[in-house]
């Protein structure tokens, strides 16, 4: 498995952009945040004459070094490149515009030396429009200074604040090429060119910035925006190349600010409290606006672009338990019309409800976790309305896991947690348990006394069966899975206490499978792995499996324990303040997805939870 680069995320919730840490655009979603991704590669370069030596390079490559950060309580990225040997800097400031779909860079350059230098700079762009670069198109538009690129109704335009000084449209590895003709300081200005069946296409536009004085800035605004036609994408750039680079930014900077202030805790740490805020705009950014539902992580390696109905509602109960209403509620609406109409859900959906990813076959999880997240919506809002347009949906999903159940054990098989293995899994039947036991709540709720009977029976038919099948006296814990019988520790055990409370965490069962998982599970560089055994990736610790094993000790009420754990996944988060999948065992470097959603989930209900436990020690000292 190739190592994932760390990169940031902004966007608007319908566009969605990440920025790779040598500040490249890495991928940019549109009209989904999920689907298509249409770059292959989208850089700056420069050249500049200094000391009456000229030189090219791109500013993701040596000499010029880089450091990134956002601007505090938005999903606005600065990238600072330094040239040592030039004395010069470049400040990249990406963003998205909240209400268009156009991806603003804005470039400051600075010369710090006490020599003048003469700057031209090179904007390239190599797409892969609705993920092929088959039959793209790419021209030069002289009256707007822009280059398209475009594909049957995917329309791509990009063009700056100054007239250009050249542009090229190319083919790849011919005398045409792009990104190759850069290299002279000059571009050849072919203004049109098509995919010939072989061979991509790509462009590049440059800018003469001119002299650059010692101790002086200019600057230089380049704007990318997708439409549906050519029509479209030339009004969002005449429209906003219009607009003043600070007026854009300040617009977009209070929109985030406005969104975040409805949430107003302070943890007292300045680093939990970034983290803490990092997470919910970063979650904001991974919610469709248009379609309610939420993507893993912004990846295509390993592809998590993705809905795990499962990941997406442990991070609406965080919106939820943050006060954000409206962000869980539009997910769960959006599983009301991905619902399968058996009443089950498969592994993993597009974000276009109904059109699933890659999958295997339905995956009992799935749903009935997401039968959970209800009932916690509901419990935090008190949304009766909201309860009663669920109903149906948790009336198929609760029909659905009875006729799933089998008679002779009283459990369900499916797919498991990590979609690895098919089998009468502990963490799978645990959820089963949970929701069949809310579904019966609300049953109730809605005098269905008949269906409120039925569900509560399977339930605790469930429940008698987990205990009794899975406790192994001469390992003296819990295991893995029923049947086929696997007694590998995984840290998913701890979902017979957190979150589907199979069995309370001080139950003597409990804590002595937990002892024996915390001391099996860990590394030499700390946290939580999966399970015993793990390959993926080569088998490290998991920010959310650290995470998890903190929500268990929340349950004990055991600080320390909380607070330790908590602190390592703090110390792991990237320069930026997020937080990958997995940390690399060997170096303790972030590796996998990054960032991942479930894990800045489970970061949030874990410092809401320790937040609380302190507060009660207060309480209870006074």
């Amino acid at each position: 498995m190739p190592k994932v680069p760390e990169q940031g995320v902004i966007g608007n919730s319908q566009m969605l952009a990440t920025i790779g840490k040598n500040g490249e655009l890495r991928n940019l979603f549109w009209p989904t945040i999920d689907y298509p991704q249409h770059i292959l590669g989208s850089l700056p370069g420069i050249f500049y004459s200094y000391k009456n030596v000229g030189k090219f390079g791109w500013l993701t490559d040596y000499p010029w070094k880089s450091e990134q950060k956002y601007v505090e309580n938005t999903n606005i990225m600065l990238t600072t490149f330094k040239n040592f040997e030039a004395e010069l800097s470049v400040t990249t400031t990406d963003f998205v515009l909240p209400d268009d779909n156009v991806l603003v860079r804005h470039f400051l350059f600075r010369n710090a030396s006490a020599n003048n230098v003469f700057l031209r700079f090179f904007y390239y762009n190599d797409l892969a429009l609705s993920e092929t670069d088959i039959d793209d198109t790419a021209y030069y538009l002289q009256k707007q200074d822009a280059i398209i690129h475009y594909k049957r109704n995917y329309y791509f335009v990009y063009g700056g604040s100054r007239r250009t000084s050249g542009h090229q449209c190319g083919v790849h590895g011919e005398g045409s090429d792009s990104f190759n003709d850069v290299y002279d300081s000059k571009l050849s200005s072919d203004s049109l060119v098509l995919y010939d069946g072989t061979k991509a296409v790509n462009s590049c536009l440059s800018w003469d910035i001119g002299t650059l004085p010692s101790d002086q800035e200019k600057d230089l605004t380049i704007f990318i925006a997708m439409g549906l036609s050519e029509e479209d994408v030339l009004k969002l750039l005449d429209k906003n190349q219009g607009i003043e680079f600070d007026v854009l930014l300040k617009k977009t900077g209070n929109y985030w600010k406005s969104w975040l202030n409805g949430f107003k805790r302070d943890f007292g740490d300045k680093k939990v409290n970034r983290i803490m805020k990092r997470s919910l705009l970063l979650l904001k950014l991974l919610s469709d606006k248009n379609h309610g539902g939420i993507v893993a992580a912004p990846c295509m390696e390993p592809e998590y672009r993705f809905c795990w109905p499962r990941d997406a509602t442990y991070v609406a109960y965080a919106f939820d338990c943050c006060g954000f209403y409206s962000e869980s509620k539009k997910f769960y609406e959006w599983c009301k019309r991905a619902q399968e109409q058996e009443g089950g859900l498969y592994q993993r959906y597009y974000i276009e409800a109904k059109i699933r990813g890659p999958c295997w076959s339905s995956q009992i999880d799935e749903i009935a976790t997401v039968i959970w997240g209800i009932d916690k919506h509901f419990e935090l809002t008190g949304d009766k309305d909201f309860i009663k347009s669920m109903w149906l949906t948790i009336k198929k999903a609760a029909e659905f896991m009875c006729e799933e159940i089998n008679p002779k054990t009283n459990l369900i098989k499916s797919v498991g947690l990590w979609e690895e293995k098919f089998g009468s899994h502990t963490y799978s039947n645990s959820a089963v348990y949970s929701a069949l036991k809310i579904s019966a709540k609300i049953a109730k709720l809605f005098d269905e006394l008949n269906l409120y009977e039925k569900w509560d029976a399977f339930a605790e038919k469930i429940k008698s069966a987990l205990l009794q099948l899975i406790w192994v006296s001469s390992k003296d814990r819990f295991i893995k899975t029923f049947d086929p019988k696997d007694e590998t520790l995984d840290v998913s055990l701890l979902g017979l206490t957190f979150p589907f409370e199979v069995i309370p965490a001080k139950d003597n069962r409990m804590k002595k499978t937990v002892l024996v998982l915390e001391d099996s599970l860990s590394y030499e560089v700390s946290g939580i792995g999966r399970y015993s055994e793990d390959r993926y990736y080569g088998g490290n610790p998991w920010i959310l499996a650290t995470l998890w094993l903190a929500l268990y000790y929340e349950k004990l009420k055991d600080v320390n324990k909380m607070e330790k754990l908590i602190k390592w996944v703090i110390a792991h988060a990237t320069d930026i303040d997020l937080l990958a999948e997995q940390i690399n065992r060997s170096n303790g470097l972030p590796i996998s997805a990054i960032p991942l959603a479930w894990s800045h989930a489970f970061f949030i209900l874990a410092i809401l939870a320790l937040d609380e436990l302190e507060a009660d020690k207060v309480r209870n000292n006074v």
